[in-house]
């Protein structure tokens, strides 16, 4: 009885986003329209000024600007566009994640093939190959990158000036920088499994400051979630905790911006897309807040950042869905990219455009001189079930931090189930 009523509820919840998302749309019918904006599915509330801007310059170029509707929890989004895809009601642009999440939508044959688009981008210059096997599938291509973001620590500026601290170049110092705001009444880290997906953040940082390789050869099913490093990373994450280093477990991410702008936390390990978020939140790059990368915590360890793009994708059921093809070609052009940029306050997908805030061009100069090993994103590194089931008990570790092992224990008996079904989805 419980589980039905379960059911109903998610089911109820489902049908009302997703009439509210075709309301928000229009009914653009299966022969779509001539003229007018392509419709765009997106979980970011916070960037829909962002795609609207970028879709005027887009306009000038293909006829045709881009609407923006968005369903805010990730979860909620997720089921939203794998169902309504499968209808003519789905919207011309959806955007999406790169890695295993597009492999595992592009299985379903409901995503067009942007193969010749990629290719004449990239022979323009306007994309980086290296980037080219995150989006694609079966040797074709079915997804074009948003945006380059770069992991890093944001950290409060007047915070670390108060209190004599310089930002942390080794794992010692990060530690001491920790003890030293905590003991200032200063809640050193933001960490939070309220928005779900976030849990698994301190786990891959933990991860890669010990190996890159090893972080490597777990996304490729080469290695065990219960080995050494992993077992070393949830425990450092437990003695954080258990100092009070961290946010409380259902801190949203939401609310991290203003938390950092009130003095509450002073650091905040995310994407260097939560940029804008921290400058809409009314703090100056720079002045209020700087970044650094996270040291590594294991003596000749290389050094690693992770990297994320997102993904354009175009249903086969989008309404506009040659205009949509016909826009994505020209979503990298530089008059488009420059005012997508400058909104995102973050890299450029495409190379030949430079970022103009001071912040992220020093990320970049970053990057160039230390040449990190760049990782793949924990939500776009592993099959989409593997994804949310590992999520799920990393939540469920940050409220019950000794479960560690039983915690390890179930994400590697789902990794074998998850790797082998995989195996067979994909052929």
């Amino acid at each position: 009885m419980q589980i039905t009523r379960l059911h109903r509820t998610a089911g109820l919840l489902l049908a009302t986003l997703l009439a509210g998302v075709a309301a928000a749309c229009g009914d653009s019918g299966s022969s779509g329209t001539e003229t007018g904006p392509l419709s765009l599915y997106s979980d970011n509330p916070t960037w829909e000024k962002g795609f609207t801007d970028a879709g005027t310059a887009l306009q000038k170029i293909t006829g045709r600007g881009i609407k923006p509707v968005s369903v805010p929890s990730t979860s909620d989004y997720e089921q939203v566009v794998r169902t309504s895809i499968t209808t003519r009601k789905t919207n011309d642009l959806v955007k999406w994640w790169s890695g295993y999440k597009l492999q595992d939508l592009a299985s379903t044959g409901l995503l067009s093939d942007l193969t010749d688009v990629w290719n004449a981008a990239e022979q323009k210059g306007w994309l980086d190959p290296a980037l080219k096997p995150n989006y694609t599938f079966n040797d074709r291509v079915y997804g074009l990158p948003m945006y380059q973001s770069y992991w890093v620590v944001f950290y409060s500026k007047p915070l670390f000036a108060k209190y004599d601290i310089e930002p942390p170049t080794t794992f010692a110092d990060f530690e001491r920088t920790a003890a030293t705001l905590k003991q200032n009444d200063v809640t050193p880290l933001w960490t939070g499994q309220s928005d779900t997906w976030t849990s698994f953040i301190p786990y891959q940082a933990l991860v890669a400051a010990q190996s890159p390789d090893y972080y490597t050869k777990l996304t490729q099913n080469q290695a065990a979630w219960t080995d050494p490093v992993s077992q070393n990373a949830l425990n450092t994450w437990k003695d954080w905790i258990d100092k009070g280093w961290t946010t409380p477990a259902d801190s949203r991410l939401a609310d991290a911006p203003a938390m950092m702008k009130s003095g509450k936390v002073a650091m905040l390990p995310i994407g260097t897309w939560q940029n804008s978020n921290l400058k809409l939140a009314g703090l100056t790059p720079g002045e209020d807040y700087g970044a650094f990368f996270m040291p590594t915590s294991v003596a000749g360890a290389p050094k690693s950042t992770f990297v994320e793009g997102g993904a354009w994708t175009v249903p086969t059921n989008a309404p506009n869905r040659d205009d949509a093809v016909k826009a994505l070609g020209s979503w990298l052009d530089p008059s488009v990219q420059s005012v997508w940029s400058d909104f995102m306050a973050d890299s450029s997908a495409n190379p030949t455009v430079p970022s103009t805030d001071p912040l992220i061009k020093q990320i970049q100069a970053k990057v160039a001189q230390d040449k990190p090993v760049l990782l793949n994103r924990f939500y776009e590194a592993f099959p989409s079930k593997l994804v949310l089931a590992a999520t799920t008990e990393l939540s469920g570790f940050m409220v019950h931090q000794d479960t560690g092992p039983k915690v390890l224990d179930s994400i590697q008996k789902t990794s074998e189930t998850e790797w082998a079904d995989w195996k067979k989805q994909t052929g």
